[in-house]
């Protein structure tokens, strides 16, 4: 019937093979992927029963969203509605200019800073950071990240991240979410 009555079909299922983080402590309870806990959270707001067990909740958490675009702001809204104790977005990347760069022109998709509703909610964004491992209790529960800051070089146009020595530090984090990219379909 689709067929016969339009001229065009499109399929636009989306990519949410989530991309992973192959670090150490990765395994610890309390690492999910962005959309876990996202669509967790819409099917909770819906009345669906979450089973405690399975329950991903930011409520008096210190939560680390891993990944500074719209997924990582949707996590870091919604981890503030449920009460997070603290909220930090980290981000690869150095802290975008307020204008365009010379190097980035009309049409590329400009490279700006952004604030995002979801920012002014309340948020500490972290920029210019590699997470290095998570750190666990006894329990086998995500406790803190060690992470090191890291400058971005250019070589032979090709970007390459170098880590600052001695630069590194330890963030308190009981909820970390990956939102750091999707790879393609599921």
């Amino acid at each position: 019937e689709l067929k016969k009555n339009f001229d065009a079909i499109l399929l636009a299922g989306g990519a949410c093979a989530s991309r992973d983080l192959p670090v150490p402590g990765r395994e610890l309870k309390g690492v999910h992927f962005a959309m876990e806990y996202l669509t967790q959270s819409n099917r909770r707001c819906e009345g669906d029963k979450i089973a405690a067990e399975q329950e991903i909740s930011a409520r008096g958490r210190h939560v680390v969203i891993i990944g500074g675009g719209d997924t990582g702001a949707d996590c870091l809204g919604t981890a503030n509605r449920q009460g997070a104790k603290s909220v930090h977005q980290l981000e690869i990347m150095p802290r975008p200019p307020e204008q365009r760069a010379a190097n980035n022109p009309w049409p590329e998709y400009p490279y700006i800073y952004r604030v995002a509703s979801a920012h002014e909610e309340g948020v500490e964004r972290v920029y210019s950071v590699s997470t290095k491992r998570f750190l666990g209790d006894e329990q086998g529960r995500v406790r803190a990240l060690e992470l090191v800051k890291i400058e971005l070089v250019r070589e032979h146009g090709r970007a390459i991240i170098n880590e600052i020595p001695g630069s590194h530090f330890t963030l308190p984090c009981d909820l970390a979410l990956l939102a750091i990219g999707f790879e393609g379909v599921e």
